[in-house]
């Protein structure tokens, strides 16, 4: 058998056995649990009239409602919504902020003022204070008092009596005490005048409640007697 024609037999017998074989068939496609699906952004003519007029009409609005907000650094209504650009409530402060530190400080310096101003003898001190206290009674026992308000001008008289005996002996600590909150009442600066005798009585003295009573109903009768 020539050569040629052993090969032409050998080939023909494999095209045989490939021709018995069923042919593979792809999967037309293919399906996973994990497959991602992506979808195209809409295009812009899906955009309807509606939503560009709504889109048209925010923006206006922030244009409008921006400036009224962020005007200045101290205007109403400025933190409602916030701004990172907003400087500390700490730095600006409105005028109302300011005014009040303002008398704050007036006070405190006006009470520095009454303790710098107190007369420098024990005597005179003791005079000043016991004429301060019974002024204020005189003031209010010339107006028509019901019967209580009475007793209670005349036991605090006799109190300031027992005071004006005690306060020879006493501490100049007490006696400059004392000689301020007289002061304070004469400038109608009666809360600070019962600061004042809060103090007193936080001192220690204790064994003279008798007539430090009589302080209190001092101020209290003066700061009725101004409504």
């Amino acid at each position: 058998m020539p050569i040629f024609s052993f090969f032409k037999g050998l080939l023909s017998a494999d095209d045989a056995a490939v021709s018995t074989q069923q042919p593979v068939q792809l999967p037309d496609k293919v399906t996973s649990d994990k497959a991602e699906t992506f979808l195209p952004p809409p295009p812009l003519s899906t955009l309807t009239t509606a939503s560009v007029v709504s889109l048209k009409s925010r923006v206006e609005t922030e244009k409008q409602t921006t400036p009224s907000i962020y005007k200045d650094f101290t205007g109403n209504g400025h933190a409602d919504r916030g701004h990172w650009n907003d400087p500390p409530t700490t730095v600006f402060k409105t005028g109302v902020q300011r005014k009040q530190q303002d008398v704050v400080a007036e006070k405190k310096e006006e009470a520095v003022e009454a303790e710098a101003e107190l007369p420098e003898g024990r005597t005179e001190r003791i005079e000043q204070t016991t004429r301060v206290f019974c002024n204020v009674l005189d003031g209010i026992e010339k107006t028509e008092m019901p019967p209580l308000a009475v007793r209670m001008a005349e036991d605090t008289r006799k109190r300031l009596g027992l005071m004006s005996e005690r306060l020879p002996a006493l501490d100049d600590t007490i006696i400059s005490m004392l000689c301020a909150i007289a002061m304070l009442i004469e400038d109608n600066r009666l809360n600070e005048a019962l600061g004042k005798h809060r103090e007193l009585l936080q001192a220690g003295y204790n064994s003279e409640l008798k007539w430090l009573v009589a302080i209190k109903r001092v101020i209290e009768l003066q700061q009725k007697s101004l409504g």
